[in-house]
């Protein structure tokens, strides 16, 4: 049975924690959950919070998250791994990691995710993929 799975960067968002609990109700819509199974880790400083629920991590926090990981699995019933998505989300580069042997699962939910983060793209998002383009072309103008 073939396995489905991409491993990319996320283009940069502005999230608010609204958008936060948004992100983790989409990542578990439609994946068979198990608490076990579902891990919402954020780090400040030093310190790390973690818990089981989105809404339960977010009132841990005494304030903005340096970095905060979102990490979902789905389990079929004789225990073997369905699907799952993990991101992680840093002020550099933000990742996410989805697997699924369910290809209408997997290619669904790689859409809705990128659906997401282009709808809380800032203002610059668009025009970062043509950046090196421009100062290629302007370099020869300023020499």
């Amino acid at each position: 049975m073939p396995e489905y799975r991409s491993l990319f960067d996320l283009p940069p968002s502005v999230l608010t924690s609204k958008d936060i609990v948004a992100l983790a109700k989409l990542l578990e819509a439609g994946i068979p959950l198990d608490p076990h199974f579902v891990e919402y880790t954020a780090k400040t400083g030093e310190a790390s919070y973690r818990a089981k629920s989105i809404n339960d991590l977010l009132s841990q926090l005494p304030g903005n998250a340096d970095q905060l990981d979102l990490w979902v699995n789905g389990w079929t019933d004789d225990n073997s791994i369905k699907c799952g998505v993990s991101i992680r989300l840093h002020a550099t580069v933000p990742s996410c990691q989805i697997h699924s042997i369910d290809e209408i699962w997997y290619r669904g939910k790689l859409s809705q995710i990128h659906e997401f983060f282009k709808a809380r793209r800032p203002w610059y998002g668009g025009a970062l993929p043509y950046i090196p383009f421009v100062s290629g072309a302007l370099q020869p103008v300023l020499l």
